[in-house]
């Protein structure tokens, strides 16, 4: 299993077993049931009967996606699993909440420099007309 990029985020796979394996996901140990993210399986493999290639696609892959994928494939010969940490963004703070400040880091610092009006900015020199 990898976890790449292409138009959306997708996690491939490829399982083989004979009878062909039936496959559920899996997110945080919990089966998944999001309607934005899909399994889909390759056309060309559909109609084999031993293998799966694919994969997990997710049209919004934000940091509440980010966990612990798994994908179980069973038959009636057995069982087994194969699981990825998933992560779609390296830093998750530069995608929060401006109001946001993680444990250990410093908040960001905070302008004190006030500008002076206009009016107190220009010369109060004297002016002579003939």
């Amino acid at each position: 299993m990898r976890v790449a990029k292409n138009f959306y985020w997708c996690i491939y796979y490829k399982v083989t077993g004979f009878p062909k394996p039936q496959r559920a996901w899996y997110f945080n140990n919990i089966l998944l049931q999001n309607p934005l993210i899909q399994d889909l399986e390759n056309a060309w493999t559909m109609k084999n009967t031993f293998l799966a290639d694919g994969c997990l696609q997710l049209e919004r892959a934000s940091q509440v996606n980010e966990g612990v994928y798994t994908l179980v494939a069973t038959n009636f010969l057995g069982i087994v699993n194969h699981s990825i940490d998933a992560k779609f963004h390296k830093d998750p703070v530069l995608i929060s909440h401006p109001t946001y400040i993680p444990q250990g880091r410093l908040p960001p610092p905070i302008s004190t420099i006030k500008k002076k009006p206009d009016a107190e900015n220009k010369s109060k020199g004297t002016i002579l007309v003939n």
